[in-house]
Order: structure tokens, then sequence, then C-alpha cells
């Protein structure tokens, strides 16, 4: 009987050893999923190491204000990833895009003391009808952030994320004319993002 156990323990830590070889050399491509999807590689992540780009995917979105501010005219896109890069070099200036992009993928945080904050509105590939006339435009970059983050102007508008990121203001609506966009000229907070696993 002894005998029996032994071979049975033997067996086992053989086969341990030849997955253990087998996982390691790549002979099988393997993929860490998101939590909560039981595949083989869920159950050997220390060993595969065989991380594929899906699992990014499961990555959250973490959204914070920058420390600086500053009025729409922040020295265009570039201008204003800087204020971000200013407080956290692994983050960038955040476009509505990506923040919901990634409600619908690994998630959104927004970190502990976020206030109104400035982000990026882009129409991108897209055919955008304006609100008063009904004329037609494509992939407009500069259509509600302040000419492109250039502009300082008190009578052109952009979008900000409400303060505990509570949603976003909005444009001028056009049943009613009202405005809830802030203003190029309003010194605020810039929206920045960095992505953690």
């Amino acid at each position: 009987m002894e005998r029996k156990r032994l071979s049975i323990v033997l067996l086992a830590i053989l086969f341990f050893v030849l997955g253990v070889q087998v996982a390691s050399s790549g002979w099988f491509s393997s993929q860490l999923r998101a939590p909560g999807d039981l595949s083989v590689a869920g159950f050997l992540p220390l060993l595969t190491r065989n991380y594929s780009a899906s699992a990014a995917a499961s990555s959250t979105l973490v959204v914070f204000s920058s420390a600086g501010t500053t009025a729409g005219g922040g020295g265009g896109r570039s201008g204003m990833n800087q204020i971000c890069a200013n407080h956290d070099p692994a983050s960038h200036f955040c476009s509505l895009n990506e923040i919901e992009s990634a409600m619908m993928g690994g998630g959104v945080r927004f970190a502990p003391g976020f206030v109104d904050s400035w982000v990026d509105r882009l129409y991108l590939g897209t055919q955008v009808t304006h609100q008063v006339d009904g004329s037609l435009h494509v992939s407009s970059w500069n259509y509600n952030n302040c000419n492109g983050w250039t502009s300082n102007s008190n009578s052109i508008e952009a979008v900000y994320i409400l303060v505990d990121g509570m949603g976003i203001n909005i444009e001028p609506d056009p049943a009613t004319g009202q405005s809830f966009a802030g203003f190029c000229n309003t010194s605020r907070h810039v929206a920045c993002c960095r992505w953690e696993p």
C-alpha cells in the first residue's frame, strides 16, 4: 500500500514538473485573463509569464486632478500633457473618448480629491451637426476645447469633468440655449490619466 501511495506522489510530481517545463518553454500559447475568467493560464500566472496585450484591457484608468491650474490657453495639447507630466510623469491629459472607452472595459477610478478639471473633447472621424445652423463638420478637434487649448477667451467654452467625477458639463442645449460649459478664461485643474494594473 505504501508503495502505491509513493508511486502516485512521484507520478504527480512528474506531471507537475513536466507541466512547468511545457508552460515556461512557450510550447503552447497562453493568455492571462481578467479576474474571474476560468482559464488554464489563470491558474499558472507565476509559471507562464506569457502576458498578452489583452491583459491591458483589464487595467484601470485612474483619473486625477493636476496640482497646477490653467485657463483654456494651456499651451495646446502638448502644454496640457506637460501639466499632467509635471504632477506624475506616467500620466497624460485625459480625453473624454479615453475615459468613456475605459468605462466599457477595465474601468475608471477617480482619485480622491478630484475637483473640476479640464478634459479634452474630440470628435474623431465622425460628422458633427452644428446645433444652431445644422451644418456638418468632420473630426473637429478644436470644438468645445478652447480652440485646441490655445485660447483664454471669455466667449469660447470648453468641457470639464465635475468634482468627484460626477459627470461633465455640457455644451449649449439647442432647445433652451442654456450652457453648462466653462468659459476658457476660467482657471481650472487639468484631468490627468494613467493606467494601473
